[in-house]
């Protein structure tokens, strides 16, 4: 099979020489792409040096690496390699400071098995919108159907409404859902611990042998209610870091919700 290709080969190469008095490769149709490889690497490089930077400025730098393109080029070379436009994920900022807490909080529970895990009572408040998203919401549609019954996110004076409810869970299950009406402060927190956070560990079958989280909000932290909570024997996740709703596993509850 080698010997034949081998063959085949030189045949070509004996019949373009004949054709042409050359061995080198006839011009190849169609349009020859504006960049080289190299410089298409520069492209790619100037965009994930600074991910927010749209086409048209980095159509400008481009042709400041003596590349003359078009922005649908530019796009096209960035697609090419797996670079798309989405819209940015909204997540909390965490500075210097929140990360240290955040590796000095998995260092500090990083012996603990799932046997320590499933005794802790996961809490958290979460705002229920009861007619509209307050995200940006997606449909996949034709140019045409923008205004399909089905492909818009419908809307009302005022946002609908909405309802504010403390929740909890553990590794056996959920505990009471309750609402909370106007502001959550100090003293409503307080209330909320006694008759839905005690009452939840209980129905659950911890009694007082658990562990209780919450963020690290003002109304959490007060002095009346840390008091409260030494008053009441309640041993808690200690120095739980701020801007870390991803470590809460509850989330995906309200997500699921």
């Amino acid at each position: 099979f080698l010997f034949l290709l081998f063959r085949c080969s030189v045949y070509k190469l004996i019949k373009r020489f004949d054709e042409t008095g050359s061995c080198s490769d006839r011009p190849k149709s169609g349009r020859p792409k504006v960049s080289t490889v190299r410089e298409d690497r520069i492209l790619v490089r100037m965009s994930l040096e600074n991910r927010r930077k749209p086409v048209p400025a980095l159509k400008a730098a481009w042709e400041a690496n003596g590349v003359n393109v078009s922005c649908s080029t530019v796009r096209r070379r960035l697609e090419a390699v797996g670079l798309h436009g989405y819209v940015a994920a909204k997540k909390p900022l965490l500075t210097r400071t929140h990360k240290l807490k955040r590796l000095d909080f998995a260092r500090r529970h990083a012996d603990w098995t799932w046997v320590d895990w499933s005794t802790v009572l996961w809490t958290d408040e979460s705002r229920i919108t009861l007619f509209q998203n307050d995200g940006r919401v997606f449909v996949r549609r034709r140019a045409h159907e923008r205004l399909r019954p089905d492909c818009i996110a419908p809307t009302v004076k005022f946002g609908g409404g909405g309802v504010m409810v403390w929740g909890a869970m553990s590794y056996r299950g959920t505990g009471f859902l309750t609402p909370v009406t106007g502001t959550l402060n100090a003293r409503g927190y307080i209330d909320i611990l006694e008759n839905s956070a005690i009452p939840s560990a209980h129905y659950l079958g911890y009694g007082d042998n658990f562990f209780f989280q919450d963020d690290g909000a003002p109304c959490h932290r007060a002095k009346i209610v840390k008091t409260w909570m030494q008053d009441n024997h309640i041993a808690t996740l200690q120095d739980w870091p701020p801007q870390s709703p991803d470590l809460n596993p509850i989330e995906n509850l309200w997500h699921e919700l």
